[in-house]
Formats: structure tokens, sequence, C-alpha cells
């Protein structure tokens, strides 16, 4: 066997001892081709030879090889005979463990698991025997339980609909302690997890374990029955939305790990995909469009409204995760590839974007910051089509039966945050290009919007107080003497100019006959 091919395994334990062994000058070595080749091993000679309930009992006692050996078998590439014996441990009582181990976090693990500070610890990648045996050794990182619970309602999991449902429910109940834990910037409320880098990396199976209780929308196993339960536990939402901005706003907390940009970047990134599925489970259709009901609302304007770093570290942010989107939207796409160093792509931002804005996120902090994302020069038209696409949906509101109708107090944050003179700008920068079509019906549908709210009082007061501003912009657009390709196209921009025009002078009538 290569050298470069073998996994020296040292400090490690077999299936039937829990016993201490103060002997590591008897050491033998021990070598395998590969640690899933140990994994198999183990449960073909000892684990599967054990009723589950005694199987469980050594996860309880913190059994650092039996742990891994379970972990390994709950996972998608492993064989039936390894599924059916980890369902025959959940039946045990292995959730009511895990989620019991898990909710002790300010408790050191040789406290947890009763070892008394006398097993070896156990290490993934390591192995001895003494005098011929392997002795298990207690379990190094306890993220490996939530590893576990997160492989235990994974889509792939071969289990029966009916009990799919009933794991996802204990677990959704029960993993409140988990959630202070990961939420808690203070080092002596998690000892649990022995070391900072542990920690740091139980946010990513964290947040696959959150995604895997809700499900793929119209995937395998969808359940967004979880989200009301998971959204009952206090700091669940802080704690994924602030490991996301970790690289940007938490020096303390990068300055006491190790890990590299590419481990934290992987943290937001599934912090991100499980907020996604949280924020998009509450859609809901009818024959022509998608729409959010009130408690789908409610759960994902605190998702909104939740502010991106921990008050305690920082009490004068207040900077909102529907903010730091348009702030990430802002920063990357001004660099035209679109390189997120820290979060989801492009398209996954915008989705959640689209979500909150139409559940009703619109503070008129959202209007000002959705302009100065559009309002730069070098943005690329995708980007500026986007801008209008968000301002469209933020400035409406569903109303069952008439789809989306427009606001008054909406449109006029809108106005007053410049929305239009941003409209007038993209159609003379993109002037050139014959594939606007999409941008010019969501400025044109806007200004429609508009039209419709400009005799209510807020509007009618926001068009008052930008009225030189748009008059400039107008002024500016009409001077570009350029024409559109197509006669559809300088239809559509002359109508534009007209609307706006009639918008003004609508408003300086009323201003006159007052």
């Amino acid at each position: 066997m290569c050298a470069g091919n073998k996994i020296l395994l040292l400090v490690l334990a077999s299936l039937s001892a829990g016993r201490a062994i103060d002997a590591l000058e008897q050491n033998a070595t021990v070598y395998v081709a590969n640690a899933n080749d140990l994994m198999r091993d183990r449960f073909d000679t000892s684990l599967k030879l054990l009723p589950a309930k005694e199987a469980v009992a050594r996860v309880e006692r913190g059994m650092g090889l039996t742990t891994h050996v379970v972990e390994f078998l709950s996972r998608g590439n492993s064989r039936a005979e390894h599924h059916w014996y980890v369902q025959d441990m959940v039946d045990a009582g292995l959730v009511s463990v895990l989620l019991n181990l898990l909710g002790q976090c300010d408790k050191s693990i040789e406290d947890v698991i009763e070892t008394e500070g006398l097993l070896l610890p156990f290490v993934s990648d390591k192995m001895v025997t003494v005098k011929g045996e392997p002795v298990e050794g207690y379990l190094h990182d306890v993220t490996r339980w939530i590893e576990i619970l997160c492989m235990l309602v994974d889509p792939n999991m071969r289990v029966g609909r009916k009990k799919m449902f009933y794991t996802k429910r204990k677990i959704a109940r029960g993993i409140a302690p988990l959630v202070k834990c990961l939420y808690e910037d203070d080092v002596n409320a998690r000892v649990l997890f022995r070391e900072t880098e542990h920690w740091h990396n139980a946010h990513v199976p964290f947040a696959n374990l959150l995604a895997n209780l809700v499900g793929v929308r119209e995937g395998e196993g969808y359940t967004p029955e979880m989200v009301p339960i998971l959204m009952e536990h206090d700091g669940l939402v802080e704690t994924l939305i602030r490991s996301i901005w970790w690289s940007e706003l938490r020096p303390d907390i990068m300055g006491e790990t190790s890990l590299n940009v590419k481990a934290i970047a992987q943290i937001a990134y599934y912090a991100g995909g499980a907020l996604e599925q949280i924020l998009v489970s509450h859609e809901r259709e009818d024959d022509v469009t998608v729409f959010y009901e009130a408690e789908g609302k409610e759960c994902n304007l605190k998702i909104c409204n939740t502010i991106i770093v921990n008050e305690a570290y920082n009490p004068s942010s207040n900077t909102t995760f529907a903010l730091g989107i348009l702030d990430l939207l802002k920063g990357e796409k001004r660099n035209g590839v679109m390189e997120h160093k820290n979060f989801l792509g492009n398209d996954e931002m915008d989705n959640m974007l689209t979500v909150l804005l139409v559940s009703g996120c619109a503070d008129p902090s959202i209007f000002s910051a959705l302009v100065v994302c559009g309002d730069r020069d070098d943005i690329a038209y995708a980007d500026a089509e986007d801008v209008m696409k968000h301002a469209l949906e933020i400035t409406h509101v569903f109303v069952p039966g008439k789809m989306f109708a427009p606001t008054d107090g909406r449109v006029a944050a809108a106005v007053e945050a410049g929305l239009i003179e941003l409209m007038l700008k993209f159609l003379v920068q993109f002037k050139s290009r014959t594939d606007t079509f999409m941008l010019i019906n969501y400025i044109g549908m806007i200004l429609q919007s508009a039209t419709a709210v400009s005799l209510r009082t807020r509007c009618t007061k926001a068009i008052a107080s930008r009225r030189d501003s748009i008059a400039a912009a107008l002024a500016a657009y009409e001077k570009d003497d350029r024409l559109p390709s197509g006669e559809d196209l300088q239809f559509r921009y002359k109508d534009i100019g007209k609307m706006i025009q009639s918008l003004l002078d609508l408003n300086q009538d009323l201003e006159t006959t007052a």
C-alpha cells in the first residue's frame, strides 16, 4: 500500500471497550486504505452485531468511534443495511439522545458524557491499538452530533414519509438549546464545543439541518410545516444572518479562528441557503400570482428587519438583512463579474430580496438603498433591470382578487428616494441596446402605478418635493436625440417621457389650485 494512500489513525478505540486506557507507550499503529473503509469494517465486524439500543447508549456515552461510524452510516452513499440500522437506532431513541447532548452547551464534554477525563480523545483520522486491542476514545468534536441529525432528515434517507415527518418535527422542536449555543458570542456559553474552530464549523451542518428540516419547494420531503416551529426559537434567524457577515463585521470572531476565507465563505453560503428555503416556504399561489399570507409575511418581515451584527458587539448598528443584501449587490455588481466572497450568488440574493419586498419589507431606507444600488455609471444592464424589478415589487402590495396594487405610501417613498430620476438615467444609459424591453416594461408599470396614486396626499407631496430634480432629469432625457432601435422602442421611450411630464403637470396644477 502506497504511503500517500494511507491514513494514520492515532488515538482510536474499538466498539468493544469503554474503559480508560492510560498506556499510550504500548501503542501499535494501524493503517487503513481510507477512513470510509475503517467505518465499514467497524460496522461489519462489531456494530451490526449489537442491538440498536446498545449503539445508541454508546453514542450517549460519547464513544468516539461509534459516533463516527453512525455518522458514516447515515450518509446518502451508504449501503441499504446501513440506513436500516440507523433507522433502528432512531426507533431506539437516537434523536432524543443527540438533542439532549447538544442541549448542554455550557458544560464541558467530559461532564456531558461523564468521562471524568479518563478516556483518550478520539480523532477521526487517528488510531492506535493497545496490547493488540483497539480502545474506544471519547468524541473530540461534538459537531458530529449535529451532522448525524442533519443526515437523519436528509431527502436521501430511505425512510417513509410519515416517519420522516415525525423525525423532523421532533428535531425542530428540540433544537432550541443548540440555537442558543450557536447564537451566543460568549465563549463561556459554548464550552461543549471544546475548540473555537468546532463552534465555527458547527454552523455549516446547523444550516444544512435547518434546510433539510424545511426541504426544497416542490422537492422530495418538502415540509414547510416545520418553519413556524423553527421560528419560535429565539436567535435562530439571527444566528443564520449574522454568520453571513462575519468576515466583514466581526473582526473579533475572525481573530479567534484559524479557518481560512474559503471555510468562512462556506458557512455564509449554507446559512444563506437555509434562509432562502425558510423565506420561499411561505409562498402561496392562486390562478395568476404568487403571494404571502399574514403568517408568512410576519416571518419574512422578521428576517427582513433582523440586524446583521450582534447588538451587544455593535450597539449602533442598524443595518437590516434586506439592506445588507442590497449593499452586497451594490458592491458585487460594481465589479462586473459576480464573485461573492461571502454569500450566495446573484440569482439567490435577488430571489430573497424579491420575497422580502413582496412580503412587505418596505422601510423607507430600503427605497433609498435600492436607488443607491442602481445609481452607478458602471452598472450592467442586467443589474439595472433587476433594480427596476425590485422597485416594482416594493411599490405594490398583494390584494386578493386584484393581484398587486400600488399604495400611496410606497410610491411616495420611491419618488422621494429618487426612483423617477434613476429610471430616466437608465433609459439614457441603455438607449443604444435593442434588448431593453423588460427594463422599459418595469418602468412603464411603475409609472402607471404612480399615476394611479398621484392625487393622494403622500404621493402629491413626494412629487412636489422632487419636481425640480425630476424636471432636470427629464430635460436631459429629452435632450439626448439618439433614437432607440425599432419603432416600438421609439414609441415606448416617447410614451415614458409623456407619462413623467404628465405627472409633473398634474402636480403643478394641484399646487396652483390649492
